[in-house]
């Protein structure tokens, strides 16, 4: 019998050996009903010690933090964090690092059109040569592609 990967991953959750995967999908689901405010400002967070800890990615976030500890605390407990009664926030020191992949850039290509038809005015006799020997190439794929 298959079951799908949704009722194994609550099957593990309830077991006592994972615990911290339980804690960070309600943290998880915490993160989730922010409001966009709080939710943008949000580095990365964690809890110890019955203490939540907000990593936010400007100082600005810590103000809106402070200002809704409170909405904060009563959402933890209604998710399931009846333990934790205190929120700590603070900027990181350290700045993120991207994996920056420039996008490369795709130009058009453009098909030229030549059908060979240039005056030669080349003085000297080999350059006079290689300009027919480009003349005639250019003539014979301009025939290759009509």
């Amino acid at each position: 019998m298959t079951r799908p990967i949704s009722y194994l991953i609550a099957k593990f959750q309830d077991e006592k050996a994972y615990s911290k995967l339980r804690t960070q999908s309600k943290l998880d689901r915490l993160l989730s009903i922010l409001p966009p405010t709080l939710k943008d400002g949000v580095e990365f967070f964690y809890t110890k010690n019955d203490i939540l800890f907000f990593v936010l990615n400007h100082p600005m976030y810590k103000q809106e933090f402070k200002h809704n500890t409170d909405m904060i605390l009563t959402i933890l407990s209604q998710i399931g964090f009846p333990n934790i009664k205190n929120i700590k926030y603070f900027v990181t020191n350290k700045p993120k690092k991207d994996n920056f992949k420039p996008k490369p850039i795709l130009y058009p290509q453009y098909i030229r059109q030549s059908y060979g038809i240039f005056d030669n005015l080349a003085k000297d006799s080999k350059v006079y040569k290689k300009f027919e020997q480009i003349r005639l190439s250019i003539r014979r794929k301009y025939e290759q592609d009509v």
